[in-house]
């Protein structure tokens, strides 16, 4: 009797063991950016757009003050909005219609 219980809680540790160590290394994996706008640092961050479609589209970027806004062409990918604008944006987004030319 005592063998069958001591192979039993050894075999349970293992097992447990086994999910603890895959748990670990499915949260270690790099988690991949949002889909559409987000912004990545602190004070001095990064305004990013993470089109996530499969054709290029126009992707609308709206920075401080009432008429600024620029719109590209950007295709499937993350692309780094301050380099594009040249200026700090507080939000970007696409209704969908494609292009042709992305930047």
């Amino acid at each position: 009797m005592k063998w069958g219980k001591v192979a039993f809680t050894a075999t349970a540790a293992v097992f447990a063991g086994g999910l603890l160590a895959g748990g670990v290394a499915a949260s270690a994996q790099a988690v991949p950016p949002p889909c559409g706008f987000y912004e990545v640092g602190g004070i001095f961050h990064d305004d990013m757009y993470n089109h996530c479609g499969d054709h290029p589209v126009l992707v609308t970027m709206v920075g401080y003050g009432m008429y600024n806004q620029y719109t590209a062409c950007l295709a499937p990918g993350v692309h780094d909005l301050n380099e594009i604008f040249n200026a700090a944006v507080i939000d970007a987004y696409s209704e969908g219609e494609r292009c042709s030319d992305p930047e």
